[in-house]
């Protein structure tokens, strides 16, 4: 799972999750996997991507099932927040380690 929440008290909001480092340019997300309209799952790339926690009041963790060393890499959760530069960005750089 990876980590992203944000805070609902002025709403929900649109959001996604990309295949690539947070970008500041106008891109949305890059390589997008998942994205909600701030309170269902709108669109998803494959069933192996779910938000499996409360959207509706800002967890949008990820969640990859069955994930693989091909999923490893960089991810950017990116909520879309109104005004300029408002935008919340989290960067995560997803790793499979070998258990003990």
């Amino acid at each position: 799972m990876l980590p992203c929440n944000y805070n609902t008290s002025d709403g929900a909001y649109t959001m996604c999750w990309g295949r690539d480092k947070c970008s500041t340019l106008w891109v949305y997300c890059t390589s997008k996997v998942i994205e909600t309209d701030g309170k269902n799952v709108t669109w998803n790339k494959s069933d192996r991507y779910q938000l499996l926690g409360n959207i509706n009041l800002g967890n949008v963790s990820l969640t990859i099932t069955g994930a693989n060393k091909e999923d490893e890499g960089p991810y950017c959760c990116r909520v879309e927040i109104p005004g300029l530069f408002n935008d919340k960005m989290v960067d995560v750089i997803f790793k499979i380690e070998k258990g003990r």
